[in-house]
C-alpha cells in the first residue's frame, strides 16, 4: 500500500521505515573470505597468490549464478501482513534484483487479480506496510483500471507533484509536496464542478482562509477555523457603469455577488423621493441575507459638501403612505362625482323680453287786436318728444331622467377606473418594493426602494451585504 494524502487534509500521513535488504550473497562471500584468511596463515607468498586467485574466481562465479528474488506478500484491508492468501485483501509481488544498479520494484493486486499499484521501494515491511519505504514514481489504481493516485517518493517521502482522481478519470486533487509536506497551491475539485484552493508553506496554510469557486469563475473565501465566508468590501475603483435603455447602472462584481443600482428622482404620493432600483445576483456558493432597511444607508451632499442623512423607507411604511394618499384622493374624487350626480338630468333655460317706445307733440297759433290807437298781431308755436324701453326675464328648469341616468353611469365608470388605477399602483408597489430576502446561490432579486429626498447636489447610497459595503454616488 502506498501512503497518500487524504483529500482536504493539511499534510500527508507519511512514515519512513527501514527494512532488511537482500544481501545474503554478499554475506556468504564475506564469510568465505574470512574463513580462507584464517586457514592460510602458514602459506607461502605463492600460496597466498593462489588463494587470492581462487577468491576472485569464486566471486565471479557467485555473481554469474546470482538470481533476482521475487517475494509474494499478503495484506489485509488495513495493509497489515497476513500469512495466508485466504485472509488477504491485497497481495504484493516484490522484486529484489541481483544487480544493485537495478531498482527494487513491486506490483500490488486486489485479491481478485486486478492491478492495484505499481512503484519502487527501498524496503518493505511484511507485517505493517505503513512502515515500508517507497522510492520513485508510484501509481495506485481503481479496480476498473483507472488511476486513483499518482505521486513521486524520495526516500519514503512524497516530493513533487501529487495527483488524485475520481473513479471516472476526472481530476480530484492537484498539489505539490516537499518532504511529505504540502508546499504551494493545493486545489481540490468536486463532482459538481466546484473547486477549493489554498496555499501552503511547509505543511501549514499560508492564509487563514481558502477559496471556493465554481465553473462560472465566481469565488468566495471561507475561514479555515469555521468554514464561514469572508466578505470583502469592494473599492470604488472596482465600480463599473453600464447603460440599459439609456439608464446608467452602477455595479460591482465581488465575493461571488453582482450588486447593481440606479436611481431616479421623483415626486409621488405627495412627497419627493429617490427611487433606487437594485439588482442582486448571488453567484457565490452560500446563501446571503438582504434586508433593505438594515442593509441600505443614504445621505445627500449640498454645495458646501455638508451631509444630510436620508431616511430609507421600509415596504410597510411606504405602503401606509400610499394607502393614506389614495384614501384622501378617493375622498376628493367621491365628493366631485357625488356633486356631478346630484345635478345630473337637470337643465335650465332663461327667456329675456325687451320693449322699446318713443313719441312727440307739437302746438302752434296766432292772435290779432284792433284798437283806437292801431292794431296788433302775433303768433306762437311749441312741441315735445319722449322715448323709453323695458326688459323682462323668465327662467325655466326641466329634468331629463335619461340624461341623469347616463351621467350616473359615466360617474360610476370614472370611480371604478380610479379605484382600478389605485389598485394597480398598490400592486406595483407590492410586487416591486424590495423586502427582506434570503438569496440562495444561483438566485437573482430585483426591485425598488424609496428614499426621502432632500435638497442637495448629490446623493450617496451604501448597500451592505454581510459586512461588504457597496457604495454608489449620483449627482442631481
Amino acid at each position: 500500500m502506498f501512503q497518500y494524502i487524504k483529500t482536504g487534509v493539511a499534510a500527508a500521513a507519511l512514515n519512513a521505515g527501514t527494512g532488511a535488504d537482500n544481501q545474503g550473497q554478499t554475506a556468504m562471500v564475506g564469510d568465505s573470505i574470512s574463513k580462507h584468511r584464517r586457514s592460510s596463515k602458514s602459506h607461502t607468498s605463492r600460496g597466498n597468490f593462489k588463494s587470492y586467485f581462487l577468491i576472485a574466481v569464486l566471486l565471479i562465479t557467485c555473481n554469474a549464478f546470482a538470481q533476482d528474488r521475487v517475494d509474494t506478500i499478503y495484506y489485509d484491508k488495513d495493509w497489515k501482513g497476513v500469512s495466508s492468501r485466504s485472509f488477504a485483501d491485497f497481495y504484493r509481488i516484490a522484486l529484489y534484483p541481483a544487480n544493485e544498479n537495478h531498482r527494487k520494484l513491486f506490483r500490488d493486486f486486489y485479491i481478485t487479480g486486478e492491478l492495484q499499484a505499481t512503484g519502487g521501494f527501498i524496503s518493505i515491511d511484511k507485517f505493517d506496510d505503513s512502515k515500508s519505504v517507497f522510492d520513485g514514481e508510484g501509481i495506485i489504481y481503481f479496480k476498473n483500471g483507472k488511476i486513483q493516485y499518482k505521486k513521486t517518493y524520495q526516500n519514503g517521502k512524497i516530493n513533487g507533484e501529487y495527483f488524485e482522481y475520481f473513479e471516472d478519470g476526472l481530476m480530484k486533487v492537484k498539489t505539490n509536496l516537499v518532504n511529505g509536506e504540502l508546499h504551494g497551491l493545493y486545489t481540490e475539485f468536486y463532482e459538481n464542478g466546484n473547486f477549493a484552493q489554498a496555499e501552503y508553506i511547509n505543511g501549514a496554510p499560508k492564509n487563514d482562509f481558502y477559496v471556493v469557486g465554481n465553473q462560472s469563475g465566481q469565488l468566495v473565501k471561507l475561514r479555515f477555523s469555521d468554514h464561514t465566508p469572508i466578505w470583502e468590501s469592494p473599492s470604488v475603483s472596482e465600480r463599473r457603469t453600464e447603460f440599459q435603455d439609456g439608464t446608467p447602472w452602477q455595479y460591482y462584481v465581488k465575493n461571488g455577488l453582482t450588486v447593481a443600482q440606479t436611481t431616479t428622482t421623483t415626486k409621488e404620493h405627495g412627497k419627493k423621493w429617490h427611487r433606487i432600483d437594485i439588482i442582486i445576483a448571488n453567484n457565490s456558493l452560500v446563501p446571503i441575507e438582504f434586508d433593505p432597511v438594515n442593509s441600505i444607508t443614504a445621505f445627500s451632499l449640498d454645495k458646501k459638501e455638508r451631509k444630510a442623512g436620508l431616511n430609507v423607507w421600509s415596504y410597510d411604511s411606504f405602503m401606509r403612505r400610499v394607502r393614506n394618499r389614495q384614501t384622501w384622493d378617493a375622498i376628493a374624487m367621491g365628493v366631485a362625482e357625488f356633486s356631478a350626480q346630484q345635478n345630473a338630468g337637470y337643465s335650465t333655460s332663461t327667456t329675456n323680453t325687451s320693449t322699446r317706445y318713443s313719441g312727440s307733440t307739437n302746438r302752434s297759433g296766432s292772435a290779432s287786436a284792433v284798437g283806437s290807437g292801431g292794431w296788433a298781431s302775433g303768433t306762437y308755436s311749441g312741441g315735445s318728444t319722449y322715448s323709453g324701453s323695458s326688459r323682462t326675464s323668465s327662467t325655466t328648469t326641466s329634468y331629463d331622467a335619461s340624461a341623469a341616468y347616463q351621467t350616473r353611469v359615466l360617474s360610476q365608470n370614472r370611480i371604478a377606473e380610479f379605484e382600478n388605477s389605485q389598485w394597480n399602483v398598490r400592486n406595483a408597489v407590492q410586487q416591486g418594493y424590495l423586502k427582506k430576502n434570503t438569496i440562495f446561490p444561483g438566485q437573482t432579486i430585483s426591485g425598488s426602494v424609496y428614499v426621502e429626498r432632500k435638497s442637495g447636489v448629490a446623493a450617496y447610497f451604501t448597500i451592505n451585504i454581510n459586512g461588504a459595503e457597496h457604495v454608489y454616488g449620483w449627482s442631481y
